[in-house]
């Protein structure tokens, strides 16, 4: 009996000893870190750049990632109270020297889920606020967003799995670019609405 344990023993130890480098190669390991090899990009086959007017029909095509949390519904009215304030204001304001009107300032607003709700109207506030005073002075600016347009890096992510899995692949991310208003354009309320 005692043999008949031992035998068995054996050839599960064996079984296991054949299975061991399979289980060792299907983890995946780090990949060491070479400061030597630039940031690349995996794909951007599927970032997105768009107009704000056409964000609407954009978010309508992508996958549910509570979007009206991301973009709520804001009472334009509190808007349109700063812009009125921030006009009042500016009657008084001198405008660039030459060489500073040759510069672009770039607003750059953060649409990830951390900003959902309050922050995002925050920010979109602080945006207006930024630009009415830019646009004021004289100085050319664009106001810009940026976000994921899809859970766990979407179809970039995707490819790169379906690639098996290339070592070193970067962003793996479908970003979405919003541009709510180029250098030179105006931004009003009804972009942060």
């Amino acid at each position: 009996m005692l043999s008949h344990i031992a035998f068995l023993t054996m050839v599960v130890a064996l079984i296991a000893w054949t299975f061991l480098p399979l289980l060792r190669r299907s983890r995946s390991s780090a990949v060491r870190f070479d400061p030597d090899r630039p940031y690349q990009v995996y794909t951007r086959d599927f970032d997105l750049e768009i107009k704000v007017d056409d964000l609407d029909a954009v978010l309508a095509t992508l996958p549910d990632r509570r979007w009206a949390e991301r973009f709520p519904e804001v009472d334009p009215g509190e808007l349109y109270d700063l812009e009125r304030e921030l006009a009042g204001r500016r009657v008084g304001m001198e405008t660039v020297e030459p060489q500073v009107a040759d510069m672009i300032v770039s607003l750059l607003i953060d649409h990830s889920g951390s900003m959902r709700g309050q922050p995002m109207l925050c920010a979109a506030r602080a945006a207006l606020v930024a630009s009415d005073l830019l646009d004021g002075v004289g100085v050319k600016h664009e106001v810009l967003g940026f976000t994921t347009a899809r859970w766990r890096g979407g179809r970039s992510r995707e490819k790169w799995l379906s690639a098996r899995r290339p070592a070193y692949p970067g962003r793996l991310n479908d970003l979405l670019h919003i541009v709510y208003c180029n250098a030179g354009e105006t931004l009003s309320a009804r972009h942060c609405a």
